[in-house]
């Protein structure tokens, strides 16, 4: 339930965000309520990648393309994450998290996720996703294109590559 306040709150403040290149990092900062702790007390896996989806959240509507987005009924959606953990996140710890834009390709956007405090890096993501509506992909580009229509996509960072061939292992392993 504390996910959903924190849903609600975030589209608030969304309202008067001052907004951002879609390239420019966004920071939101959390705190670890006891509810969002396993039996460990600590966070819960599942929760980091709960925290993930509003760091997206916030990261579109900073760029600027929430409503448009919307507007049009594209969806984004999350198609692959990877996720490395480093040092745990205790109950009622303040901590921050950093999404950032770091590439996209013809189908897909590629977005990395920190959590962070006190200068310590507590977990790493990736995901990777697009954006549909209905059954029908939107290209990336098209996304971009509602900002500015000069923005092209930055180069792959090597993860980036990196993760493209092990996903692209996986399918054909299950071929």
């Amino acid at each position: 339930m504390n996910l959903y306040f924190r849903f609600i709150k975030l589209l608030i403040s969304l309202l008067g965000i001052k907004h951002k290149p879609p390239l420019e990092e966004s920071v939101m900062t959390l705190r670890a309520w006891p509810m969002d702790c396993d039996y460990n007390m600590h966070v819960t896996n599942a929760r980091y990648l709960s925290f993930m989806d509003l760091g997206r959240t916030h990261l579109i509507g900073q760029a600027g393309i929430f409503k448009q987005v919307f507007k049009k009924k594209w969806l984004p959606i999350a198609t692959s994450v990877e996720i490395s953990f480093f040092k745990e996140i205790k109950p009622f710890q303040k901590f921050y998290l950093h999404s950032r834009l770091i590439a996209w390709d013809e189908k897909y956007w590629y977005i990395e996720q920190q959590f962070k405090s006190d200068g310590k890096l507590h977990a790493v993501a990736m995901v990777r996703g697009l954006f549909v509506n209905g059954r029908k992909k939107i290209p990336f580009q098209d996304i971009i294109y509602l900002l500015d229509d000069s923005i092209t996509a930055p180069d792959e960072p090597q993860t980036v590559i990196a993760w493209k061939t092990l996903l692209a292992a996986k399918k054909a392993e299950k071929k």
